[in-house]
C-alpha cells in the first residue's frame, strides 16, 4: 500500500487528470492501515482535485464526503490534506446547497478549534469559494459560517485574512442577508479585517 501511494503521490504533481479506476484505487489507499499509506494518497487527491479541470468524477465517487470524514478525524498532516482538497473541489460548479446539507459546513466549521494556522488557511479557502456559488450562500449564512469566519479573522496570515474578506463580501452581497451577518457579529468581522495588516483586506 506505502509503495502504491507513494507511486500515485509522486505522479500527482506532474498530470492534470486521472481516470475513475484510478481515482478509486488511491480512495482504497486512503483507507490503508498505514499512516503514511493515507499520507500519500490525500496527497495525491489533494493534488489532483486541484489541476483536474474536469471534476465530475471527483463528485461522482463521493470524494468530497471522504475528505470531509477524513478532515472530522483530525489526524495530523491527512486534516490539512483534505481540507486542501475540498477548498479545490468548493470552486465547482457541482457544488450545491444539497451538498452542502450533507454536513461537509458542519464539520468544516467544528474543525477550527485548536486548527493549525496552515488548517485555518485551508478553511477559510473552502468558505471563500463556496461563497462564490450564489445557491451556497443562504445556507453558509443559516450555518453561522460569518461567525466561523470571525474566529478565523483573528489569525495573522494574509492569505486566510484575504479569504475571510472575501467570503464575508460575497456573503453580504445580498440585502436581504445582511440582517442576519450583523446578528452574526459580521460587523465586528469587518472591523477586525479593516483593522489588520493585510492591505488587500482594507479595500
Amino acid at each position: 500500500d506505502c509503495l502504491a501511494a507513494l507511486s500515485f503521490s509522486k505522479l500527482s504533481f506532474s498530470i492534470s487528470s486521472l481516470s475513475d479506476d484510478g481515482l478509486r484505487y488511491v480512495l482504497t489507499l486512503i483507507k490503508s492501515k498505514e499512516t503514511i499509506a493515507r499520507k500519500y494518497a490525500a496527497t495525491a487527491l489533494r493534488n489532483l482535485s486541484a489541476s483536474s479541470e474536469e471534476k465530475d468524477a471527483f463528485f461522482k465517487l463521493g470524494i468530497p464526503g471522504l475528505m470531509t470524514e477524513v478532515l472530522s478525524d483530525k489526524e495530523k498532516d491527512l486534516d490539512v490534506l483534505a481540507a486542501a482538497a475540498l477548498s479545490s473541489l468548493s470552486c465547482s460548479s457541482r457544488i450545491t446547497d444539497r451538498f452542502l446539507d450533507s454536513g461537509i459546513l458542519h464539520t468544516v466549521i467544528r474543525s477550527i478549534s485548536n486548527a493549525t494556522v496552515e488548517l485555518k488557511s485551508q478553511i477559510a479557502a473552502i468558505f471563500a469559494n463556496l461563497s462564490e456559488h450564489l445557491e451556497c450562500r443562504p445556507i453558509m449564512i443559516s450555518h453561522a459560517v460569518v461567525k466561523a469566519i470571525d474566529a478565523l479573522s483573528a489569525v495573522d496570515h494574509g492569505d486566510t485574512l484575504q479569504d475571510c474578506a472575501r467570503a464575508l463580501a460575497n456573503l453580504s452581497s445580498a440585502e436581504k442577508a445582511q440582517h442576519a451577518i450583523y446578528r452574526q457579529g459580521g460587523f465586528k468581522t469587518l472591523d477586525t479585517l479593516s483593522h489588520s495588516d493585510c492591505e488587500t483586506c482594507k479595500r
